[in-house]
């Protein structure tokens, strides 16, 4: 547990300093943020796990750890990482990732799509087809927009 809890922060100190960078202001959006963290840290610990064998599968549990939030209403963004991480290949996870970095501090709370994903997420694991529609929502949100 400790290792997945240290590799999520990880990605949340990422993510941060990528607005720092830019000289954007860090919007944290809990919803989108925590479903992003859970994704990164999957694929991470994934990639890990084929380079390190350990003597238990730690991807395995984390998943099942991650995939266990979908049905705790205050934990649902977190368990929608799992949901993302299953419903995605892997090239589709890198690019969702991707244009979540490349969207860092340009994402709008007040955007209508951003409240709609921010209310149905919280329901996604007990109403049907919202996982699906969760998904769109976030695709749409991190779309990179044109230059």
């Amino acid at each position: 547990m400790v290792y997945t809890t240290a590799i999520h922060e990880l990605f949340h100190a990422f993510f941060h300093s990528v607005t720092e960078k830019n000289k954007k202001s860090y919007n944290y959006i809990f919803q989108i943020e925590e479903s992003m963290t859970e994704l990164s840290t999957l694929v991470c610990l994934q990639e890990i796990q084929k380079i390190i064998k350990p003597s238990f599968d730690v991807f395995d549990f984390a998943i099942d750890t991650i995939r266990n939030k979908q049905n705790i209403l205050p934990l649902a963004p977190y368990g929608f990482g799992a949901f993302l991480y299953d419903k995605l290949d892997k090239n589709e996870r890198y690019e969702l990732i991707n244009n979540y970095v490349k969207k860092l501090g340009n994402i709008d709370e007040n955007d209508d799509k951003v409240k709609e994903y921010k209310e149905k997420v919280w329901l996604s694991y007990f109403v049907s087809d919202n996982q699906e529609h969760c998904l769109e929502l976030l695709k749409e949100i991190l779309k990179p927009t044109a230059k």
